[in-house]
C-alpha cells in the first residue's frame, strides 16, 4: 500500500473528534490508498488476466472506495470494486507505465495487504522496493524482467487530525 492514514488516535485524543459514516461512529477509522503499477514499457492486455481478477486483501473490511486515479492522464484504468476486505480490479488493460490508485476507506483495524494470488500469465508482481533493488543491482535484466511487471507500491504514511 502506498499510503495508510489513521483518521483518530483515541489513545490521544480522547472523545474531541468524531468520525461518522451515514451516521454510525467509526471506532478506528483509516484511509488507505492501494497503487497498482505497470513498470514495463509494454501494455498488460486484458487476455493476460484469462478472465481472473487481481484480488488485494486489505485483511479488514473496506466501508467505502473513496477515489479511484489512473496516471498518466487519459489511459483508462480496469473497473475496481470492494468484496469485504479485497479490492478487486477486474480485468483490463493496464498501460506501460500506468499507476493505478486506489483509496478506501477502513474500520477496525490498521489495513495489511496479504500476499495476492496471480491469475496474470507471465508477468510477476512484486512489491516496489524488490523492483528498486533489481533496477539498482542489474539495469538491463531488470528492464527485460520488468516489461510486464505489476507493482504494489508499500510506503506507509502515518497522518493524525489533532
Amino acid at each position: 500500500m502506498t499510503s495508510v492514514s489513521r483518521l483518530v488516535d483515541r489513545d490521544k485524543i480522547s472523545g474531541a473528534i468524531e468520525v461518522r459514516r451515514n451516521g454510525d461512529l467509526l471506532e478506528d477509522p483509516y484511509v488507505a490508498t492501494l497503487t497498482l503499477r505497470n513498470s514495463g514499457r509494454l501494455d498488460v492486455a486484458k487476455a493476460k488476466f484469462e478472465g481472473i481478477p487481481l484480488r488485494f486483501d486489505l485483511g479488514t473490511t473496506i466501508l467505502e472506495i473513496l477515489e479511484k486515479v489512473s496516471a498518466p492522464a487519459g489511459l483508462a484504468a480496469p473497473e475496481v470494486h470492494k468484496d469485504g476486505s479485497v479490492i478487486v480490479f477486474e480485468p483490463g488493460k493496464i498501460g506501460g507505465s500506468q499507476t493505478v490508485d486506489v483509496t478506501v476507506l477502513v474500520d477496525g483495524r490498521r489495513p495489511k495487504l496479504a500476499e495476492p494470488d496471480n491469475p496474470l500469465d507471465n508477468v510477476k508482481l512484486r512489491p516496489a522496493r524488490e523492483i528498486s533493488l533489481l533496477t539498482e543491482t542489474a539495469t538491463t535484466l531488470a528492464s527485460a524482467v520488468m516489461s510486464f511487471v505489476i507493482a504494489i507500491v508499500a510506503l506507509i504514511t502515518l497522518l493524525v487530525h489533532r
